[in-house]
């Protein structure tokens, strides 16, 4: 323990016992000013003897900075006003012999005539707040910046806490966000709740080091988010799962550009219908399908007879109108479960699932009728064009060269036996 160090040389005041852990002085209720006692280790604080205090060669209050000053006067004054013991005033700064600005902890208490004084050396405490607050604050700032709405579950009760940027997300006010698990279960997409629910479970079984997942997120007008959200569980000391936290992005933006690229890079720029690259692919998922499950499928091969006679005639610009008005025709006519590609110049290509050889070959001359109706206006006059069609159903074994080779086959027969007719070769 220190001792108090008083002119007279005394070590208590009126029983009061000076600990370790702070300053202890005391005045003159009448004259707070003048210090009656210090304790021995103000040294430790101030950088001054005490003697220089007891001389009244330093006046403590002295020490206070300036911007400090009034308001601990103001304190103090209020203090003895009120007679109470152990009043704590604000935290205070003063400057030492070495010019170094510490942070003090004020308590106020009464003994007979003595005003007494325990003083704490808070400064790292202060110096350690002052750094978390600007960490909180650059924390703030980085998710008011952040596109990303952060999420904070307590999974023990079920409330979440939701930043600012997930009400904004999703077209509410804060003041309309309840906070809870079921809100955001509310939230999603019904299709994709279950997936989103299974990601959890996963990740709480030690699945997954990261809960991650792709979703629909419904917004106050109805409409639908696409939502890109990651989390990580948060452990007691017993392994139990008791928080989650992560975020929320908007992706909505991102997936669509990223769809439109996918469409871009399968889709004939001037027909829309898909182009060589996605028919060889999906051909050889339906053959494989086919095979698979025994199940029929036919191609149809579909050729602009005399194609080089209309744009030599009519101009390029009437060849690509004849080619658009192809493509809208064979999307009216064939089924949702088919599909319709453009290979090559005026060749087009139907993939008719759960199709016999019969049926294609009726489908084949649905589309050619309908093709022959067409009427294309130029400047250079209006004309009309045929078809020639070639099919061909799949056979246990086939690869994607011999289906193909088949289909062409059967369009050169059309092409050799008059144009404007359908042949297969099955």
């Amino acid at each position: 323990m220190n001792s108090l160090y008083r002119e007279d040389n005394q070590t208590s005041l009126g029983g009061f016992i000076e600990m370790k852990s702070f300053v202890t002085i005391s005045t003159d209720i009448k004259n707070p000013q003048k210090l009656k006692t210090v304790s021995d280790n103000i040294e430790d604080l101030t950088g001054y003897e005490p003697r220089f205090f007891l001389k009244n060669k330093i006046d403590f209050f002295s020490l206070i900075c300036a911007d400090d000053l009034i308001q601990f006067e103001r304190q103090l004054k209020e203090a003895l006003k009120s007679g109470t013991d152990g009043i704590r005033l604000d935290d205070f700064r003063i400057i030492d012999i070495n010019n170094e600005l510490k942070y003090l902890r004020i308590y106020i208490y009464r003994d007979d005539n003595f005003l007494i004084m325990n003083l704490t050396d808070v400064t790292e405490y202060c110096h350690r707040i002052k750094t978390n607050d600007d960490i909180i604050n650059r924390y703030k700032n980085l998710m008011i910046t952040l596109d990303e709405a952060i999420w904070d579950w307590n999974v023990k009760t079920g409330n979440v806490y939701y930043s600012r940027r997930w009400s904004e997300m999703l077209g509410y006010k804060e003041d309309e966000i309840k906070g809870t698990l079921d809100e955001w279960k509310d939230s999603v997409h019904p299709e994709d709740l279950n997936m989103a629910m299974d990601s959890i479970e996963k990740h709480f079984r030690n699945e997954t080091d990261i809960y991650s997942c792709l979703y629909r997120m419904k917004k106050k007008d109805g409409s639908f988010l696409w939502i890109s959200d990651r989390g990580i569980k948060q452990l007691d000391d017993h392994g139990e799962t008791v928080r989650m936290i992560g975020s929320h992005k908007d992706i909505t933006a991102e997936k669509e550009t990223r769809e439109n690229l996918e469409k871009m890079i399968i889709t004939d720029e001037l027909t829309g219908l898909y182009n060589r690259r996605h028919y060889d692919s999906q051909l050889g998922d339906e053959m494989l399908r086919a095979e698979r499950y025994r199940s029929d499928l036919s191609i149809l091969m579909l050729d602009i007879d005399l194609f080089k006679q209309i744009n030599d005639t009519y101009g390029h610009l009437a060849g690509d109108l004849a080619l658009q008005e192809m493509a809208r025709v064979i999307n009216g006519k064939i089924r949702n479960t088919d599909s319709a590609y453009r290979t090559g110049g005026e060749e087009f290509i139907v993939i008719a699932p759960l199709t016999n050889n019969d049926n294609a070959m009726k489908a084949a001359e649905r589309l050619r009728a309908a093709v022959s109706q067409l009427e294309i206006v130029t400047d250079y006059g209006t004309f009309s064009f045929t078809i020639s069609l070639g099919v061909t159903t799949f056979k246990k074994g086939d690869d994607y060269s011999a289906i193909n080779e088949r289909a062409d086959i059967a369009l050169y027969k059309s092409k050799e036996t008059g144009r404007n007719c359908s042949s297969n070769c099955p």
